[in-house]
């Protein structure tokens, strides 16, 4: 199956539209080889104007997420997570759950765990394949989940 680069397209658009997150995954599942043989180099740093407007959606969010949007940008990481675009709310992806309130989705491992902020805690943490929040120490920062994703929860 040859790849149809219209979808590409619309793909690569989607991705950095959190909002519309589902209808990225549809794609991914019926197209993953063509995708991957495809990919940008990632990641991709966020202009100054970005991260001011997600600065102003978004300001109960840390510093140290801003900084590494406009620092490094969204994407794949080099030790393998996902950092998206801008954040998401976690019922897109779990559905509606009261254990989700004040949490925004700021990537994911491929895997089914999200990693995330809770701005009621102001920690960051993950989101299980099931749901469950799993918070991290208040000394974890966004540059903890990019660069050991394997230690994250510990």
């Amino acid at each position: 199956m040859g790849c149809n680069e219209a979808g590409l397209a619309r793909f690569y658009e989607v991705e950095s539209e959190p909002s519309r997150l589902a209808e990225r995954c549809r794609y991914l599942a019926q197209n993953s080889r063509c995708i991957l043989s495809h990919r940008p180099q990632m990641p991709t740093p966020l202009t100054f104007e970005s991260i001011a407007e997600l600065r102003r959606q978004y300001p109960q969010l840390r510093d140290d997420y801003f900084d590494y949007l406009s620092a490094v940008g969204w994407g794949e990481t080099e030790a393998g997570p996902n950092i998206y675009s801008g954040p998401i709310d976690p019922e897109e992806i779990y559905g509606p759950r009261d254990e989700h309130v004040g949490i925004f989705l700021l990537g994911d491992d491929f895997q089914g765990y999200c990693f995330g902020y809770n701005t009621e805690t102001e920690c960051y943490g993950e989101i299980s394949d099931d749901g469950r929040w799993e918070p991290w120490g208040n000394d974890r920062g966004i540059r903890h989940y990019v660069v050991e994703p394997n230690e994250n929860a510990k």
